[in-house]
């Protein structure tokens, strides 16, 4: 069941979501330098903000590179699905106003998942949205490592949605981190349906088409040195982020 959850950062302070339940999981991070409502800047990420360890990550560059006086509100991963509507959710609950945004959302909206697990972003438009305005798509039959036979779907967010956080953040320096393509030929562990990297394509096109004060930093291929399930990043994966990233901090 969706509803309110509520985060401390502090005695003082707390943050408020909208979802099932809070990420249990250690890729959920938050970290604050954080006087109050309007801030410098908001760092907001799905999984791939941490990946594999903190000390490596994306999320722990970009702190350690911040300017001593910058105030920041960091969010990594606090829901499951953690997508757009997340972010959406997340600074109208608590009314943050921040001059610039560093975001990576895009990615989880759109590749192919279960649909009990797509429900889980679907529920997070009941806050300011009707449910079944919200569309999602069959993408494929799929058969996983384990051998079990699933249907994957694709959600497509509603006009009225993208009308609204264009709205949002159309007074905020956006930046948004876009998904690296994968190179032809490397292959992981983790197999991944044939959906999988058109949908990727999906979601950095979309983040393209955002009508927002926004930069996009596009990336060349990766290949299996910088990412080691083609989702999450090595180390030196993430330098190459944080490379192309820091200068707009």
């Amino acid at each position: 069941m969706d509803t309110l959850l509520s985060y401390g950062i502090n005695k003082k302070i707390k943050l408020l979501f909208y979802g099932d339940e809070l990420n249990k999981r250690h890729d959920f991070v938050v970290s604050s330098k954080y006087p109050g409502k309007k801030i410098d800047l908001l760092l907001f990420f799905d999984s791939r903000g941490v990946s594999k360890q903190y000390n490596n990550s994306l999320i722990h560059r970009i702190i350690s590179h911040l300017p001593q006086k910058m105030s920041f509100l960091l969010i990594s991963r606090p829901l499951e699905i953690t997508t757009w509507i997340t972010l959406y959710n997340f600074i109208f609950l608590n009314g943050i106003v921040p001059k610039k945004i560093i975001t990576n959302m895009g990615f989880v909206d759109f590749t192919p998942k279960k649909n009990s697990v797509i429900e889980k972003s679907i529920l997070q438009y009941n806050l300011f949205f009707p449910k079944i305005e919200s569309k999602i798509n069959f993408l494929e039959k799929y058969t996983d490592e384990n051998n079990i036979h699933l249907d994957l779907y694709q959600q497509t967010y509603p006009k009225k949605f993208i009308e609204s956080l264009e709205k949002l953040l159309k007074n905020t320096n956006t930046i948004i981190v876009n998904t690296p393509l994968l190179k032809e030929g490397y292959f992981f562990k983790r197999k991944r349906p044939k959906s999988f990297l058109h949908s990727i394509k999906t979601g950095n096109n979309f983040n393209h088409t955002l009508k927002i004060k926004k930069t996009i930093i596009d990336f060349e291929e990766f290949d299996n040195k910088l990412t080691y399930d083609g989702v999450h990043y090595t180390n030196q994966g993430n330098e190459k982020l944080f490379i192309s990233i820091k200068n707009h901090l």
